[in-house]
């Protein structure tokens, strides 16, 4: 009987050295898993600064990128929020510029695209013409404008004895710029606003004229309709 009081006297004096290394064992791991919690996060900071100064070199390549292609990029410090603005060259309604005449201009398939904003409603506009008022129901060739009474932007296709406009769905009165393309698949005229395709198309046979390409005007042989805003990147394909 003594023995095995002896013995469990001894069994419990163990058990308590054992609990003691347990419990110093669990706040050292608990230190260290602290520890490394700490870390993490310090981590996790360190990234973050990382990857914003990753953000602010990328924009700033970006924004030179824009520059390039006359885009100006106003940045605002205080809140890393920036604006773009769309620059190009601005028409007051008096002005135009002329692209001389060559067979690239009257192609048989074509997209006539440009970058347009209007600082005027109410007032016949020209973006890009390459058509011609015959004046007796006929307007051979293209152009891009902006209608007077709806404030729609259209394409102007036709050939000598009748023309007609593909139409945007919506009027546009603001002062924003928006990306216009006209095309024409040699059967059908379409229009894209904004990359967005409009629900009006127009058949017919496009006939051109060889009279100048004229961008902020409205008919080649017209000098009074012209563009009041800014226009950019006109292209023809």
């Amino acid at each position: 009987m003594r023995r095995k009081i002896i013995l469990k006297g001894n069994i419990t004096a163990f058990t308590l050295i054992e609990l003691l290394v347990v419990l110093i064992i669990i706040v050292v791991i608990g230190s260290a898993i602290i520890g490394r919690m700490l870390s993490g996060i310090d981590r996790a900071k360190l990234q973050a600064a990382g990857r914003q100064v990753v953000s602010h070199i990328r924009l700033a390549q970006e924004r030179a990128k824009l520059e390039q292609r006359n885009i100006t990029v106003e940045l605002s410090a205080e809140n890393e929020t920036y604006k773009v603005y769309q620059a190009g060259l601005n028409f007051d309604g008096t002005d135009d510029i002329v692209v001389s005449d060559n067979a690239n201009l009257r192609p048989s398939v074509f997209a006539v695209e440009a970058w347009v904003r209007s600082t005027a409603n109410g007032a016949w506009q020209g973006a890009v013409s390459k058509e011609r008022n015959l004046g007796t129901g006929g307007c051979p060739g293209y152009n891009l404008n902006k209608d007077q009474s709806t404030n729609k932007l259209r394409m102007m296709i036709g050939n000598n004895t009748t023309y007609t406009y593909v139409v945007s769905d919506s009027a546009y009165t603001d002062t924003n710029w928006h990306h216009v393309v006209g095309i024409y698949d040699g059967i059908k005229g379409y229009l894209y606003i904004d990359g967005v395709k409009q629900v009006n198309e127009q058949t017919i046979t496009v006939e051109h004229t060889t009279d100048n390409l004229y961008i902020g005007r409205y008919y080649t042989n017209s000098t009074s309709i012209r563009w009041q805003g800014d226009i950019n990147e006109v292209r023809i394909y």
